[in-house]
């Protein structure tokens, strides 16, 4: 019997769009002032880590805005890109010397969304560099699920074979600890899927993203407007020249389709005294 196809919104999805479409104006004029102040303090001193960490979030506020209200895919991916970028830039200021409170967890896989975002955009050397910062960052605490997740995708989108075949294994075996027997089987799931993208099941990719999905919107994702962790999976499975059937409204088939994208006008922030480095 042939899979009933996800649909492409909810009802959720629509009453939570509709109700931040209705107060777009105040909300947008908010969200650009926040934005504009993250730009202006890298004309004052201040905390460089901190202020390319908040930059970093903030422009991954206006790719969200841009791509469910404004419908504009390809101001969505320069935001997803200038979020990474700043994301980058965080991982080159810190030092770990640093106070807790900017601890590691700021440049670790903690911060995978980051690197998605760079996936989504089709920024490829900036992923790849971003990429092997948080895989490398030293003197963090995180999750081995998160680790063997983390390289899983890194692997795939970096065509490094032993190194997802390695995660695979990880998150197939399963015994992750303070993990329950439903969240092991999730690993053991999404293992599955990186075997099929390797192995050029394209079946087995679009039932995963389908399924995951499905899953993902009955529960605390219910109401999330660019899901970056199955745009993410689903964008490096069509770089292994898989047909990617997934199109909804919180992962549009136009953030899925690779496509070559050149970034070299876009502005980067920069603060007043310059980065203590040469280039980005």
């Amino acid at each position: 019997m042939a899979k009933k196809k996800i649909a492409y919104t909810t009802s959720r999805l629509n009453r939570n769009l509709e109700s931040v479409t209705a107060n777009d104006s105040k909300n947008r004029r908010a969200s650009e002032r926040s934005l504009s102040s993250a730009l202006l303090v890298l004309q004052y001193s201040s905390s460089r880590f901190s202020d390319y960490r908040i930059l970093s979030g903030e422009f991954l506020w206006q790719a969200y805005c841009s791509q469910m209200i404004d419908h504009d895919s390809l101001k969505a991916k320069e935001y997803l890109y200038l979020c990474a970028v700043c994301q980058k830039i965080v991982c080159q200021y810190y030092k770990p010397s640093m106070q807790k409170t900017d601890g590691p967890y700021e440049v670790d896989l903690h911060q995978l969304d980051k690197w998605e975002a760079a996936v989504v955009a089709d920024a490829e050397e900036l992923a790849v560099d971003l990429g092997i910062r948080l895989l490398q960052a030293e003197g963090t605490v995180i999750h081995p699920f998160q680790i063997h997740r983390g390289k899983a995708l890194y692997g795939l989108f970096s065509r490094n074979a032993p190194m997802v075949e390695d995660a695979i294994h990880s998150l197939k075996e399963g015994g992750f600890p303070r993990l329950n027997a439903t969240a092991n089987q999730s690993a053991w799931r999404l293992g599955q899927a990186f075997q099929d993208i390797l192995c050029q099941n394209e079946q087995g990719v679009n039932d995963y993203l389908a399924e995951q999905l499905s899953r993902e919107r009955k529960g605390y994702h219910s109401g999330v407007f660019l899901n970056l962790d199955l745009l993410a999976v689903a964008k490096i499975a069509a770089r292994w020249n898989l047909k990617v059937e997934l199109d909804t409204i919180e992962c549009p088939k136009e953030l899925i389709v690779p496509e070559e994208t050149d970034y070299s006008s876009v502005e980067i922030p920069i603060p007043k005294e310059g980065f203590p480095w040469d280039g980005l």
